[in-house]
């Protein structure tokens, strides 16, 4: 019921704004409403990710939307999407769902201001690391707002802050649901024309429903963004962070937060970047951990495109000794018929190893149809 209702409610807004449209802002050209959505097949040999005894089943997902943007040539745009994925299991029937997914996404730059509004509420059913369940598929309800700005002080220097919050809501019992609130402040200086560095700091609450565990955390550190080669753009920030627990005692970690894009000619690229920070699972365990992540695309033909992500994990468990390295490569291929539809094939191998009984692997293969028009 509570699917539905939303789902109607964002159906109701996009067809109301697209029909009687947004007013121009700036050199706008008006709004354009896009029909969405995809077909798929999918087997996964391990739904569960379970140490032993693994299940695997074949999976057919159905996925309609509506798309409205509005803006694009303008200082104000944005976006407003919904889409109901309607995931239907060969043999664990049990696991059926249907899933929304809503978005709305709004910025405003004029050079001298910039603001973000980014919303999203996604319903998930999916096993990750830190929320597995033997029988079961974990259920969650995740609701995502940002909201920022970034002004000029001088013709070098601009100062920026965004609230974040995030909460997670679990179908299962035995899930510990969670919010987390973040307020991140910098301070951007010109080093070059191309080239900003940075002093940064974030404060961040995580409150955890009915865990023993809550914290607060304090990061401070520098980093820089921009262009720092003709072909190697990005940003990244180092530093350190310091979690106080709730219950007493805190712990300090180095802090590391990085997004790299190197063109490597105008048909391929490389995305990159590695991170450490503390996080919030499902299980209701404090964690920290380290990333590390590769990614790389390419434009084989004009219709025929490559893609390629693999990415590394580690998890430290506070207080309980236990630790995760995860591993996750995708590897997949897609053929545009035209600007409108386009299928694609993929693979993605998923493997964690544990010094508890909690390793895992998993394949999962799939194809999906899909169309915007």
């Amino acid at each position: 019921m509570k699917t539905t209702t939303l789902g109607l409610l964002t159906f109701f807004a996009i067809s109301g704004v697209a029909a009687y449209g947004v007013p121009s802002l700036g050199d706008g050209n008006g709004t354009e409403l896009f029909v969405t959505g995809s077909a798929g097949v999918q087997y996964d040999d391990n739904i569960f990710l379970r140490s032993k005894n693994a299940v695997g089943d074949s999976l057919m997902t159905l996925t309609p939307g509506l798309e409205l943007d509005y803006g694009s040539d303008s200082i104000t745009k944005g976006m407003l999407a919904y889409s109901e994925a309607f995931n239907f299991y060969a043999s664990n029937t049990s696991q059926n769902s249907d899933l929304a997914n809503v978005r709305l996404a709004t910025s405003y730059d004029d050079q001298e201001l910039k603001t973000k509004l980014d919303g999203s509420y996604v319903q998930l059913a999916q096993n990750t690391l830190g929320a597995r369940a033997v029988g079961e598929i974990i259920r969650s309800d995740v609701t995502n707002a940002d909201v920022g700005a970034e002004i000029k002080a001088s013709e070098k220097s601009s100062f920026a802050i965004t609230g974040s919050y995030k909460r997670t809501d679990f179908k299962q019992t035995q899930m510990v649901d969670s919010q987390i609130f973040s307020l991140p402040v910098e301070y951007y200086y010109k080093v070059t024309p191309k080239v900003d560095m940075s002093l940064f700091y974030e404060y961040r609450d995580t409150v955890q429903k009915g865990a023993a565990v809550n914290s607060i955390d304090n990061m401070l550190g520098l980093g820089a963004r921009g262009e720092f080669t003709a072909k190697l753009s990005g940003e990244f920030h180092v530093g350190a962070a310091r979690r106080n627990f709730s219950s007493g005692g805190s712990t300090t970690i180095s802090n590391v937060a990085s997004s790299f894009t190197y063109l490597y000619s105008p048909k391929t690229s490389f995305l990159f970047g590695i991170a450490r920070d503390f996080d919030a699972v499902g299980s209701g365990t404090p964690v920290k951990f380290s990333s590390v992540n590769f990614g790389a695309t390419s434009e084989i033909t004009k219709t025929l495109s490559a893609n390629v992500n693999v990415s590394y994990r580690m998890m430290d468990y506070i207080g309980t000794g236990e630790s995760d390295k995860y591993f996750e490569g995708t590897v997949g291929a897609t053929y545009h018929f035209n600007n409108h539809a386009s299928i694609g094939v993929g693979y993605t191998f998923r493997g964690n190893s544990s010094n508890f009984p909690s390793g895992f692997s998993d394949n999962d293969f799939s194809a999906v149809a899909s169309f915007r028009f």
